[in-house]
């Protein structure tokens, strides 16, 4: 509530006040800006302000608190002019846009000596002699070309290293030490793009050689063989599109060959017969001993069970392992009539 007490009272003692205009000429802008360091007892921030004047006519204005702390009175100076330099910049542009530019460099006043320096460092040149000394502090004593040619030798010298490197792992690359063709491939293109970058090129022709010769399998021996005698050798691309055929080929065939192997074991495996021709007879008993099928009793059985055909399950279990009858039904029948 005071604050807004101040503001009103400000007001009420300026009415008569205010921004005059003058004619003048426009061929100059000057800019004025100073901070408050630590103004702000609660946050202990800086308040920075400047003014723009076009001629004899102010332009722009502005004071404001800073968004950060500052450790020194000469940074937040140096914020200030930073701050009042960028309001020009606009300001110059803006004038050029409307076909009023400004010939003259723009003045910037600042009663922070410190400021002034560091203002001086970062946007001017420095004269030869405190240059020397600026280098000198920084233990830099070669010049630009020096520095360059430095450079440029240590990465000669590297290309060197890289290039043995990079051919030792181009010779001993194999499709063993790949999910697939397509990734093999791959990495045998970007170690060719890797050498030709070190001056150490690869040709076609020993990148196709290389190809057919790190396959290791007998499933593409068709395809290497038709490879190896075709002249002249075919290009990469062409290669790898036969090679990627042919693997898709294989494994498109070895799901049938797992089929057509179970079926071969599912067929060779015995199946029991259960009909009365695998089943010994029940001993003395009539009717059916312990399947179905039609089968003589025995003479010793008589009366009801004795000799009839009978159609029925018997309950009867044979008293010791007999061995399989043959498979003429005939036969077994005879055997079966004789006497006991």
């Amino acid at each position: 509530m005071g604050a807004l007490k101040h503001i009103l009272r400000y007001l009420q003692g300026t009415l008569s006040y205010g921004l005059h205009l003058y004619k003048s000429s426009r061929d100059r802008l000057v800019s004025y800006t100073d901070a408050d360091w630590g103004g702000c007892p609660d946050t202990r921030r800086s308040t920075s302000g400047y003014c723009v004047f076009l001629g004899d006519n102010l332009i722009s204005w502005s004071s404001k608190r800073q968004p950060t702390l500052s450790k020194s009175s000469a940074e937040a100076e140096y914020r200030g002019v930073a701050n009042v330099v960028y309001d020009s910049c606009w300001i110059r542009n803006l004038l050029l846009e409307l076909f009023l530019p400004i010939r003259k460099a723009t003045i910037v006043y600042c009663d922070n000596v410190s400021a002034i320096y560091l203002s001086d460092i970062f946007t001017k040149g420095l004269p030869r002699v405190l240059f020397d000394d600026f280098r000198a502090n920084l233990s830099v004593w070669d010049t630009a070309q020096q520095v360059w040619d430095k450079i440029k030798n240590i990465f000669q010298d590297n290309k060197a290293t890289r290039a043995l490197y990079l051919e030792s792992q181009f010779n001993d690359l194999h499709l063993s030490a790949f999910l697939d063709v397509s990734a093999y491939c791959k990495q045998l293109k970007s170690l060719k793009d890797q050498l030709a970058n070190v001056d150490h090129p690869i040709s076609e022709r020993k990148l196709v050689l290389k190809l057919i010769g790190g396959l290791h399998s007998t499933d593409f021996d068709t395809v290497v063989a038709i490879l190896a005698q075709t002249e002249p050798l075919p290009s990469f691309e062409t290669a790898r599109s036969k090679l990627l055929l042919e693997e898709t080929r294989c494994n498109n065939e070895k799901p049938s060959q797992g089929s057509s192997f179970v079926a071969q074991q599912t067929n060779s495996t015995p199946i029991p017969n259960n009909t009365s021709q695998n089943r010994p007879p029940a001993p003395g008993g009539g009717g059916r001993g312990g399947g179905r099928g039609r089968g003589r009793g025995g003479k010793s059985g008589g009366g009801k069970n004795g000799g009839g055909r009978g159609r029925g399950r018997g309950n009867s279990q044979p008293s010791q392992q007999q061995q399989a009858p043959p498979s003429n039904n005939s036969g077994w029948a005879q055997q079966q009539q004789g006497p006991i």
